[in-house]
């Protein structure tokens, strides 16, 4: 299953604006992509549950827009981490 990880250097993802970050996509100890993101919390209904969803923009060295494939998916540079609160059985604590 692949991992990621994310470094805010502890500041707190909010709701707009997003806030610059470092994200790494891996799968056993294998780096599929790092790099420079902006992440915020998306959609006011998500906010009052405990798992939340997240806006990603790939971003390159300048902050600028970077399109990028992320677990094989197309070349993009806005991506969605939902939360999948509705729909108990997508959702796997490990």
């Amino acid at each position: 299953m692949p991992q990621v990880a994310i470094n805010t250097d502890e500041v707190t993802i909010i709701d707009e604006s997003k806030i610059n970050a470092y994200i790494i996509f891996s799968k056993e100890d294998v780096i599929s992509y790092e790099g420079n993101i902006g992440i915020e919390i998306r959609e006011a209904t998500s906010q009052k549950y405990p798992k939340k969803s997240f806006g990603l923009e790939t971003r390159d060295k300048n902050n600028e827009d970077l399109n990028v494939s992320l677990l094989r998916f197309p070349e993009e540079e806005d991506w969605i981490s939902d939360r999948l609160t509705w729909l108990d059985t997508a959702i796997n604590n490990l």
